[in-house]
């Protein structure tokens, strides 16, 4: 909004300083900082009044709160989209006891192994999911953490 209204802009930061890169293209130096909690735009004239007619002092009450709320609603909806990303990728979620969930596909997979366990001599593999349990000629299908529980105890 800035640039649209000719108002000079000095930097375009992603996160908040320390910087740990930067390059100008132009006059506007476009940094990506070390604390990614949002961004910045340093604009000139901004801090104090200068009179240049590219400086944000000298420009109309309308355009300096214009510049200022796209800032804001720019950022508003980057977060949406990082937001809506994630939630529609998904992360997987462990779950104490399933009998009150409606799953779709459960199943029982391993996300941890301890070291110098059965498991672990056994190569199993973290992201493994096991479907059955057979011991001497019992045999049992599983879908329940519980079961796995039960069966080794």
């Amino acid at each position: 909004m800035a640039k649209k209204f000719g108002v000079r802009v000095e930097e375009f930061g992603l996160g908040f300083p320390p910087r740990l890169f930067g390059k100008k293209f132009g006059e506007t130096l476009y940094s990506i900082n070390l604390l990614p909690f949002g961004g910045f735009v340093k604009i000139y004239g901004q801090e104090e009044s200068v009179d240049n007619p590219r400086s944000f002092s000298t420009k109309p009450i309308y355009q300096r709160a214009l510049i200022v709320l796209g800032g804001v609603i720019s950022f508003w909806i980057i977060a949406a989209i990082l937001l809506s990303i994630v939630m529609a990728i998904g992360v997987p979620t462990m779950i104490e006891d399933e009998e009150n969930h409606n799953l779709i596909n459960p199943k029982v997979q391993i996300t941890a192994i301890v070291p110098d366990s059965p498991a672990e001599k056994a190569e199993l593999k973290i992201g493994d999911v096991i479907r059955k349990l057979k011991f001497q000629d019992e045999q049992l299908r599983i879908d329940k953490v519980g079961q796995v529980q039960e069966f080794t105890q």
